[in-house]
C-alpha cells in the first residue's frame, strides 16, 4: 500500500511538470513593464528584456514597433545591458515607429530570467491606447552553432490619458472706487511778474565778416604798392633839394 502511494505521488508530480505551460521554460524577448497608465506630455521608460533559463544566449537581435502618432522615442540607453558588443547600435525612427538593435554577449553568454538589453524612453504625444510588439527577433544560443532558441516574443499595452488643464484662477471683478473731487484751489496771477515775463527780449545782433581769400589780398597789395610807391618817389624828388641848392645853402 505504501509502495503504491509513493508511485502515485511520483506519477502525479511527473504529470504536473509536463502539464506546466511551455512559456515557463521558453526563451523569450519581452518588454517591462508590460502595462501602465501615463498622461499626455509625460515621459516614461520601458526595457527590452531577455529570459533564457535552459541555455546560455550569446547574441540578441530585435525590431520593436510602436504607434508613431501616440509615442515618440526621445533616447535609448545601453546602461546595464547584458550585451557588450554591438553588431548594430540601438537606433530608432519616430516617423516609421520602430526601434532596432543587435548585439553580442561574450562567452559564456547569458542565462537567466531578467536580462536587460536596452532602455527606451518615450514621450507621450496623444491620448489613447498604445501597444508595443516585436516585429522580429532572435536569441542565438552559445552552442557553437548559433542556434536560434527564441520561443516567444512578448507584447506590451499602455493607456495614455489626456493632459488635464490647470484650473483657471477665480478672478473677482475689481470694485470701482469713486473719489470725491475736492473744490479747485484758486490760483492768482502776479500782473507785474507777467508784465516782466511778457516784455520782449531784444534780439542780439551778430556782426560777421568774411576774410577774403589770400589771392584777393595779394592783388589788393600789388595795386596799392603800384600806386603808393611812385607817389612816394615823386614826393621824395620834389622835397629833397638839388646839389646846387645844397652848395648855395652851405655858403
Amino acid at each position: 500500500m505504501r509502495h503504491l502511494t509513493r508511485s502515485a505521488l511520483f506519477a502525479l508530480a511527473l504529470l504536473s511538470v509536463f502539464s506546466l505551460p511551455r512559456s515557463v521554460f521558453a526563451d523569450t524577448l519581452f518588454i517591462s513593464p508590460s502595462s501602465g497608465t501615463y498622461t499626455q506630455g509625460q515621459t516614461f521608460s520601458v526595457r527590452v528584456m531577455v529570459s533564457s533559463q535552459a541555455q546560455a544566449v550569446n547574441a540578441v537581435s530585435a525590431t520593436l514597433s510602436f504607434p508613431a502618432d501616440k509615442l515618440q522615442v526621445t533616447s535609448i540607453s545601453k546602461i546595464g545591458s547584458i550585451l557588450n558588443l554591438w553588431v548594430e547600435e540601438p537606433s530608432y525612427s519616430n516617423s516609421a515607429g520602430t526601434v532596432s538593435l543587435e548585439g553580442v554577449v561574450p562567452n559564456p553568454g547569458f542565462i537567466g530570467t531578467n536580462g536587460p538589453v536596452v532602455t527606451i524612453n518615450f514621450k507621450i504625444l496623444a491620448p489613447g491606447g498604445a501597444s508595443l510588439k516585436f516585429n522580429s527577433g532572435s536569441l542565438l544560443a552559445n552552442d557553437g552553432y548559433g542556434t536560434n532558441i527564441l520561443k516567444s516574443r512578448g507584447t506590451a499595452s499602455y493607456t495614455l490619458t489626456a493632459q488635464v488643464d490647470a484650473p483657471k484662477p477665480d478672478v473677482t471683478p475689481a470694485t470701482e472706487v469713486i473719489k470725491e473731487e475736492s473744490a479747485p484751489v484758486p490760483t492768482f496771477i502776479d500782473l507785474n511778474e507777467r508784465s516782466l515775463k511778457e516784455k520782449p527780449i531784444p534780439e542780439s545782433k551778430t556782426i560777421s565778416f568774411e576774410i577774403p581769400p589770400w589771392q584777393t589780398v595779394y592783388d589788393w597789395l600789388l595795386k596799392f604798392f603800384s600806386i603808393v610807391i611812385p607817389l612816394l618817389a615823386l614826393i621824395f624828388f620834389l622835397t629833397i633839394p638839388s646839389p646846387e641848392e645844397w652848395a648855395i645853402s652851405a655858403h
